[in-house]
C-alpha cells in the first residue's frame, strides 16, 4: 500500500448520528432561546430581593444610622460591619439606644425569645428587611436579620 492511498473506509463520509443526538440538537435550540430570553428576568427578580448588605455593604456610620430613610439602603448596607465588627450581642438597651436610636418596633413573643425589638432596615422583593434583637434581661441576647 502507497502512503498517498488511504483505505476505503477512510474515504467514505461520517456516519449520521445517532437519533438521541438528533433529538437533543433539536431540543437545544429552543431551550437556549427560552434560556437566553428567561436571563434578565431571572436577573431582575432575585436582584431586587437581594441584600444590600451582601451586595454593598458599608462601615457602620451611627448618626447616619438614626437619620437614615426606611425606604433608602443605607440600614442595610450597615448592618453587617455592625453585627460583625462593632456587634450587639451583649450590649445593654442603653448601649443600644444611644449606638442605633430608639427601635421601630417593640414587642414579646412567647416560646423562648421574650421582648424583641425590631429595625426596619431596607426594602425587599415582598415587604422589607429587619434587624431583630432578642433580649435576655437588660442585655442583647441573639441578633437576626430577615425578610418580613
Amino acid at each position: 500500500m502507497s502512503p498517498l492511498k488511504r483505505p476505503p473506509q477512510m474515504l467514505q463520509s461520517s456516519p449520521q448520528p445517532p437519533a438521541t443526538r438528533r433529538r437533543l440538537r433539536r431540543i437545544a435550540g429552543p431551550a437556549l432561546a427560552a434560556i437566553i430570553m428567561l436571563t434578565p428576568a431571572l436577573i431582575w427578580l432575585f436582584g431586587i430581593g437581594t441584600p444590600q448588605f451582601m451586595v454593598f455593604p458599608r462601615p457602620f456610620d451611627s448618626e447616619l444610622w438614626k437619620t437614615a430613610d426606611r425606604l433608602d439602603n443605607d440600614r442595610c448596607r450597615m448592618v453587617g460591619d455592625l453585627t460583625y465588627r462593632i456587634g450587639l450581642v451583649g450590649r445593654t438597651a442603653d448601649e443600644v439606644r444611644r449606638l442605633l436610636g430608639p427601635p421601630d418596633e417593640k414587642r414579646y413573643e412567647s416560646g423562648g425569645k421574650g421582648n424583641i425589638t425590631s429595625y426596619v432596615l431596607c426594602l425587599s422583593a415582598a415587604d422589607y428587611f429587619v434587624m431583630e434583637l432578642a433580649w435576655q434581661g437588660d442585655r442583647v441576647a441573639s441578633v437576626e436579620v430577615r425578610d418580613t
